[in-house]
């Protein structure tokens, strides 16, 4: 979903067309709940060299931070998550 969005509505969009460069970073955040069950999904992409991300929940003791990095120069976008 997250590359889908990056690519469909945002690099390929014919309204940014003009745009030489177009930079976004986005994040976003899924819950399920599943009987007696809750899932969190965390996911972020970015089209830019590098993001910052960042988060935290209730039952940590301090945030988690992380550096996202494009593995190329030539690499349109990075996306990436994981359950929290």
């Amino acid at each position: 979903a997250v590359t889908d969005c990056l690519k469909h509505d945002f690099l390929d969009s014919s309204f940014l067309d003009i745009y030489d460069t177009k930079s976004v970073g986005i994040i976003m955040l899924r819950v399920q709940t599943l009987e007696n069950d809750r899932r969190l999904e965390f996911w972020y992409g970015h089209t830019t060299e590098d993001m910052g991300v960042g988060y935290m929940s209730s039952t940590y003791s301090k945030p988690k931070t992380f550096i996202s990095r494009k593995t190329s120069p030539k690499e349109r976008l990075v996306s990436s998550g994981w359950l929290i």
